[in-house]
């Protein structure tokens, strides 16, 4: 076997560093733009009772139905009055990085669970979700 052939010369050596080296400056550019978080800042820790997890973990949810459940309880806490049913917007669920197509999906599996009460107002956009499981008193 004649591994000379392998071997490579000053010049091929510098000229394949930097193409390796533009390659790393072009995935740098391309991925400078900003990332959508799927889950903002804010509430580090959500009081939701074990039923409502069994219940999750029964459907074998995906990341959009917790998500939809985390953004239901944050409307729900971060309202003043604590109003049940809340109303559940698409542009509230953006900072979670949900379309509103996957909000439908999500809401519709949390139906068919028994876990919220979709009541439609005749708008796609604001959708008024009771939600079906204890609540903590604040």
């Amino acid at each position: 076997m004649n591994v000379t052939r392998y071997h490579l010369t000053d010049e091929e050596l510098a000229a394949g560093l930097a193409r390796q080296a533009a390659a790393r400056s072009k995935d740098k550019a391309a991925s400078s733009k900003p990332k959508l978080k799927r889950f903002p800042k804010g509430m580090k820790f959500i009081p939701i009772s074990l039923a409502v997890w069994d219940r999750l973990l029964e459907l074998k949810a995906d990341w959009v139905v917790w998500a939809v459940v985390r953004a239901l309880y944050q409307t729900w806490f971060t309202d003043p009055n604590h109003h049940n049913p809340v109303t559940l917007t698409t542009y509230s669920l953006r900072g979670f990085g949900i379309t509103r197509w996957q909000k439908y999906r999500a809401l519709e599996q949390l139906e068919n669970v028994k876990l919220v009460t979709v009541m439609r107002d005749g708008t796609k956009t604001n959708l008024k979700v009771r939600l079906e499981w204890t609540l903590p008193n604040l």
